[in-house]
């Protein structure tokens, strides 16, 4: 309800947006508590820096390809509930992301696209291009973003395929998909705060961080043999990296 405009409510009925105009007392009732505060407020110089920051790094980046790909790999590794139906369903996601297939359209109906690190933090659909994603959004950036958030979306759907055939809720399995890598949705008002406002990557790190804590608790819960699955899945996530720097001692030693 800005510039004069009268407050607006959206909804999206079998997958259809639907916008709509409602008055101000009405936006009074429904708009969250912390809408209120002072942590809900945007410095707008900090948020497009911000902006301008992490699409540079992420979304228009074609390194990011490659390295994000690496990390998701890994994290199903760590995050998944069933890492082996995870890893098997991948080129079922791909299958249905190409064709946009029954499982592809339950996922995005449920709100799947909006667990996309490119967009969590814009008050903003995906569909709605504004400020620095209007700017940017000609070729071959807008390849590259394109690209990035396929690739970003392939662990995410693979695991809530796996969860949903697994016999999972829709609830439940959408959980499942948006802690397998990263939980961009979540985070307090604190983190969401500095995040928005120039601290950039800082919600990202204590969502990661906080998944491990679930990791480990998870872990607690099952005994001796959550342990030994939980160690199991870091010792494996760690080889490449050992590996590598195996690599690298052999040859400086030559």
């Amino acid at each position: 309800g800005k510039k004069g405009k009268n407050p607006t409510f959206t909804v999206f009925d079998g997958g259809e947006k639907i916008t709509f105009e409602i008055t101000k007392d009405m936006y009074d009732a429904l708009k969250p508590v912390s809408e209120s505060s002072l942590l809900s407020k945007t410095i707008k110089p900090l948020n497009i820096a911000g902006n301008i920051r992490r699409g540079l790094l992420t979304e228009y980046n074609p390194t990011f390809m490659l390295t994000n790909a690496i990390k998701d790999t890994q994290d199903i590794l760590l995050n998944s509930q069933h890492s082996l139906k995870t890893y098997a369903k991948i080129p079922e996601a791909h299958k249905q992301l190409l064709t946009k297939g029954y499982w592809y359209q339950e996922y995005i109906r449920n709100g799947g696209e909006q667990n996309s690190y490119f967009d969590n933090e814009s008050n903003t659909f995906k569909t709605e291009n504004k400020g620095i994603k209007k700017l940017l959004d000609i070729p071959p950036l807008s390849t590259i973003s394109k690209i990035n958030n396929y690739i970003e979306m392939i662990p995410r759907l693979a695991e809530y395929i796996a969860s949903r055939q697994s016999g999972a809720s829709i609830e439940v399995a959408m959980l499942d998909a948006a802690r397998v890598t990263t939980n961009f949705k979540a985070g307090g008002a604190v983190t969401k705060f500095a995040n928005r406002n120039g601290a950039t990557f800082l919600n990202a790190s204590v969502q990661g961080a906080m998944q491990q804590v679930r990791n480990i608790r998870e872990a607690k819960a099952n005994g001796i043999r959550g342990w030994v699955n939980l160690a199991t899945k870091f010792t494996v996530a760690a080889l490449p990296a050992v590996l590598l720097n195996n690599l690298v001692w052999e040859d400086d030693e030559e």
